[in-house]
């Protein structure tokens, strides 16, 4: 039976064949014959059978329920929480083998109240960081109460509680703290939460509850655009991560809105006051404007009055050289000659810075017109040294010229470089040393382009000097001559034939000016 080998089926048939078979034992040992029933016999057999019956059923009875304890009571022991039974004094009648971990962290374990009441209880005991829940429940068994306690270690859990607990205050700390309003939509768009600075920001009265009002309303009564819709604003920020417009509100105020998915489906949007910086903005803007109309008005007066200034002083030149050359008769007079020549020469240095605000006024309007053509810097800079030959020996200067003979040609605008050289060159002619030097130089390398270099033993610069020489009208060593254009209009020349210029010198150890175009790609 215990086994299960016989079933009841098995049993009942084995007690059905049994009177059977005491009946014809019974023919066999008393030697009856020709009897067919006997009735006491038969009844005899019957009981038997009953009886039988009744003991099988009663032994598989105590079998099952030996099994079945045996079964609860091993699971019983294998739990992780404890499993206690008590009496109503706190007495343990039973536990299981995590319980007894357990019990010397719990308080008795009593029965208070009416016995009758046996509704499930919880308790919470904390004790030096550790926690343990107990539920209970008290049964009436067979006129006595006891009570079964289930005891779980619920510390990691708490930790856990509490650890989330003070991030969310952190977080709640930190969103009320901010200066911009954040508001956060649920899958259904309407607000589920927002902090205090959301009114603030988009100028909402307090009287309004903000929590659970649709994305659709709450953009209507902050903003005076018509609100898109949240089902189209969740969409575009899925496919592009991040949201972000400039909006005013109905009070003035820009707000930048920037707007993120959440994995709940729904919206996370921060709105930033930023009405300060498009003040800014605009305050910068209007600056610019009207820096470039005092720029454009500076550049049309220069312009005209070069203009205005270089009719006259041709005129002077004109006849001055007609004097000089004694073209209506000779002077008689040296002295008078002497001033002819006085006239020529300074008229020669006005036309020349009258020719010098009419290029830097049309370089910086752009207006000086840049034709790049294929030219050979050696032929270019031998021609220029040639021009100044009678200034260099006037100034008892050398002009030196060392330039390769296999330099491909360098594409550039011919009148841009003469004036870019001519300016350079004179800088040297007058910054330089009597019985001194001027040379130029002409290379290029692959990868690097062209480089012109204009180099002479003058007084040089000091570093904080080089840092000024492209300032218009500032002069080096503070002398007089010119009007300090040159480095200034040399700069914006070079820069708009897409070359750099870069300079490098010492106090009394001369100045090289370099100049590097690049080889000839799209756009030269």
């Amino acid at each position: 039976l215990t086994t299960g080998a016989w079933s009841p089926a098995a049993v009942l048939a084995a007690l059905l064949l049994a009177p059977i078979g005491i009946y014809h034992y019974a023919q066999y040992r008393f030697r009856v014959d020709n009897l067919l029933f006997d009735p006491t016999l038969t009844a005899a057999a019957l009981a038997v059978v009953a009886l039988t019956w009744g003991v099988y059923l009663l032994v598989a009875q105590r079998v099952a329920l030996f099994h079945e304890r045996s079964f609860i009571g091993r699971t019983v022991s294998l739990m992780s929480e404890g499993l206690i039974v008590t009496d109503r004094s706190g007495g343990i009648v039973s536990a299981n083998a995590a319980a007894a971990e357990m019990v010397g962290r719990l308080p008795p374990l009593r029965r208070e109240g009416d016995a009758e009441d046996i509704a499930p209880a919880s308790l919470l005991v904390e004790d030096d960081g550790e926690a343990l829940e107990v539920r209970s429940a008290w049964i009436a068994d067979r006129g006595r109460t006891l009570g079964v306690h289930l005891v779980r270690d619920v510390t990691k859990l708490k930790q856990a509680e509490d650890a989330a607990l003070r991030a969310s205050q952190r977080l709640a700390s930190a969103t009320e703290s901010m200066p911009d309003g954040l508001a956060l939509f649920g899958a259904d768009g309407r607000i589920v939460f927002h902090n205090p600075a959301l009114r603030t920001v988009t100028g909402l009265p307090e009287r309004d509850d903000l929590i659970g009002c649709s994305y659709a309303t709450f953009m209507a009564a902050a903003f005076a655009e018509r609100p898109p819709a949240f089902s189209e604003r969740l969409a575009r920020s899925r496919e592009e991560r991040q949201l972000e417009d400039e909006r005013q509100t109905r009070l003035g105020a820009w707000i930048l809105a920037r707007e993120r998915p959440t994995s709940d489906g729904g919206l996370v949007a921060v709105f930033t006051d930023i009405t300060a910086i498009k003040r800014a903005e605009a305050d910068l803007r209007q600056a610019r404007q009207a820096a470039e109309a005092a720029n454009e008005a500076k550049n049309r007066f220069l312009a005209t009055i070069s203009h205005e200034l270089r009719t006259p002083l041709n005129a002077i030149l004109g006849f001055a050289d007609a004097i000089d050359q004694g073209m209506f008769g000779p002077l008689e007079n040296a002295r008078y000659r002497e001033y002819v020549r006085y006239i020529m020469g300074s008229g020669s240095e006005l036309l020349d810075l009258v020719e010098n605000l009419l290029d830097v006024a049309s370089a910086e309007a752009a207006e000086f017109r840049i034709d790049l053509n294929p030219l050979d810097v050696g032929e270019l800079i031998a021609g220029m040294a040639l021009t100044f030959e009678p200034q260099a020996q006037k100034a008892g200067i050398r002009i030196e010229v060392d330039a390769a003979s296999d330099m491909p040609p360098c594409r550039l605008d011919l009148r841009a470089i003469g004036r870019i050289l001519s300016n350079l060159i004179s800088n040297s002619l007058k910054y330089g040393r009597q019985d001194g030097r001027v040379l130029l130089r002409g290379r290029y390398g692959p990868g690097i382009g062209h480089i012109i270099e204009v180099e002479d033993d003058g007084i040089g610069m000091s570093d904080a000097q080089i840092v000024r020489a492209f300032e218009p009208f500032w002069q080096a060593g503070g002398r007089s001559e010119g009007m300090g254009l040159g480095l200034p209009l040399v700069k914006t020349l070079v820069e708009r034939q897409g070359g750099q210029i870069a300079i490098e010198s010492a106090i009394d150890r001369g100045t090289i000016v370099s100049l590097r175009f690049p080889e000839a790609g799209p756009g030269r």
